[in-house]
């Protein structure tokens, strides 16, 4: 009793720091149990929910908005939210609206661009806005306007990341899908990581290529695209860099250091804070030589048979190549054999499109670059020469002449002609394509078995397919409006300075058409054209769709 007497406030202490034994009177041992242990787990917060302090800061604090804004001195963060079945009108109008805020912003040097969800980047376009606009289009027999507008926004969307007049920074953190590959590949730093894939399966529920993702694929070297577009074959870490997904290589870790660090952009010039952005960025590693290495380009070897299978003028002659390969029992039968039975799989109408989509676009981009190397005096003779193996070599002097001399001209033509095809397989311009378009696309929803196709490869004609790709009417076709620079309202003295003063008005910009735009790109635009299509196809009252709980006859 005595020695217990004398051990309680030893064994008390012990008891206190969690079963921790003393070495010279400190602590060794981190036990958890005390709140200043770096490993301490809180008995009443909620064990395995995602943290919310990382996010704290952005505009809506409940994170339940598509699209999540926080602001920072010097530096606009968007993430994209909430889209695990894709991106919708209200998302795509946020999106836009909110580029074009932070672009006219004087006080912000960079945007950013990535997701909230750790592993989804993008998924494309909402395959239930698919289905519900195709479905009300066979029901109805015309098309509603909300797919108009749908496509046409994001057209737009597109363009606007392409041509956007500050460093935006696109991290893929995730998987992307379709034209969510686009979101990242078009802007002007573009960004991924080990952890980042990409895919392109379009084909696989009878749809095709929106979003500039025909024109990403045709700058792909030796034929790369056709062979992603077509087998739906997904692309990861160091080969979306290699096959030209990508033009940056960053760690996950880059993007909140420059939250932490983009107040210093607005104490230098632009050209010293694109030199500073530049640095959160990573050199390609190194593959390592003579061993099996995740940074190798996984496709270096079977790269020339790609080229020589995918670069074939139409579908049919592809599939024959892979066949004959097979036959042979060639070198690369094993990835034939795996090209053929992804194919097998895909829509023929589908494969057709998306064929001539991206042929569309590699014809589009030889013409305009060759223009261009001819007015630089022949300095790269061949398309060929400048899209190499090596990322690495594709410097050029000036990229912003070139982006506003060639490949700007060449998206809008790849833009036009994807909201040309998407716009006729979503409104039944050819019934049984758009049957089939609805029958893949509820059995995608549903994780079901895809149904089979109406029609093979051989039965498709390429009349059939050139009926696609013939302008829609003038009210129809993509209509790509100027956008206006730095307003210059705020100070009278300088409006006058402003491209777009009238002097009639005295004003920098025209009131009734920025009222329409504004109108245009608000969250809940067509929201009743919507509610009316849900109403008609789930005969649902459009005043009861918005109620927690509707029963459903």
């Amino acid at each position: 009793c005595e020695l217990f007497l004398v051990m309680r406030p030893v064994v008390s202490r012990c008891l206190w720091r969690g079963w921790t034994r003393f070495v010279g009177g400190c602590r060794s041992v981190s036990t958890g149990f005390t709140r200043t242990d770096p490993d301490f787990v809180d008995p009443e917060g909620p064990l395995f929910a995602e943290s919310a302090e990382q996010w704290r800061h952005t505009d809506d604090p409940i994170l339940e908005a598509p699209i999540l804004e926080r602001s920072n001195p010097g530096m606009g963060m968007l993430l994209l939210n909430r889209g695990d079945n894709g991106i919708t009108l209200r998302a795509i109008n946020s999106l836009f609206k909110r580029l074009r805020d932070l672009e006219v912003n004087t006080t912000k040097r960079v945007v950013c661009i990535s997701s909230r969800l750790p592993d989804l980047f993008c998924p494309g376009l909402d395959r239930r806005e698919k289905l519900m606009l195709g479905e009300a289009a066979l029901q109805e027999g015309n098309a509603s306007p909300l797919a108009h507008v749908w496509l046409h926004h994001h057209q737009e969307m597109a363009h606007l990341i392409a041509d956007y007049r500050k460093p935006l920074v696109s991290f893929m953190n995730g998987d992307a899908r379709n034209s969510g590959v686009a979101v990242c590949s078009l802007a002007n730093r573009s960004a991924v990581h080990r952890h980042s894939r990409a895919i392109v399966d379009s084909c696989r529920v009878g749809w095709v290529l929106e979003g500039g993702l025909s024109f990403v694929l045709g700058k792909m070297p030796l034929h790369l695209g056709e062979f992603y577009a077509l087998t739906g074959l997904e692309c990861q870490g160091v080969d979306l860099v290699y096959a030209g997904f990508s033009s940056r290589w960053m760690s996950p870790e880059a993007l909140p250091f420059l939250e932490l660090t983009s107040g210093k952009q607005l104490e230098a010039n632009e050209h010293i804070a694109k030199q500073m952005l530049d640095e959160h960025f990573l050199e390609l590693p190194e593959p390592a030589p003579g061993a099996e290495d995740v940074y190798a380009w996984s496709l270096a070897e079977e790269a020339h048979f790609i080229d020589s299978v995918f670069g074939q003028s139409n579908i049919g002659l592809i599939f024959r190549r892979l066949q004959d390969e097979v036959k042979q029992d060639g070198h690369f039968s094993a990835l034939a054999e795996r090209c053929l039975s992804a194919m097998r799989q895909m829509s023929p109408l589908s494969l057709h499109l998306v064929h001539r989509q991206i042929c569309f676009a590699r014809s589009c981009y030889d013409d305009h670059f060759r223009a261009y190397t001819a007015r630089r005096g022949g300095q790269i003779e061949t398309i060929d020469r400048f899209l190499g193996m090596d990322p690495r070599a594709r410097v050029l002097s000036d990229p912003e002449v070139f982006r506003d001399a060639v490949e700007m001209p060449v998206l809008e033509e790849c833009l036009r002609a994807e909201m040309r095809v998407a716009w006729r397989m979503l409104t039944g311009f050819q019934q049984a394509a758009t049957t089939d378009l609805l029958r893949a696309l509820y059995a995608d929803v549903l994780s079901d078995s895809l149904p089979d196709w109406s029609m093979s490869v051989d039965e498709i004609s390429q009349v059939a397919v050139d009926e696609f790709f013939e302008p829609l009417p003038a009210s129809h076709e993509l209509q790509l409006l100027p956008r206006t620079e730095f307003p210059l309202s705020s100070h009278p003295r300088l409006r006058r300075y402003h491209p777009d003063y009238d002097e009639a008005t005295t004003l920098d910009h025209d009131p009734v058409h920025m009222a329409r735009e504004v109108h245009r790109w608000a969250d809940k635009f067509m929201e009743d054209e919507r509610h009316r299509l849900r109403s008609l196809l789930t005969g649902v009252a459009p005043q009861e769709l918005d109620a927690r709980f509707v029963r459903i006859e």
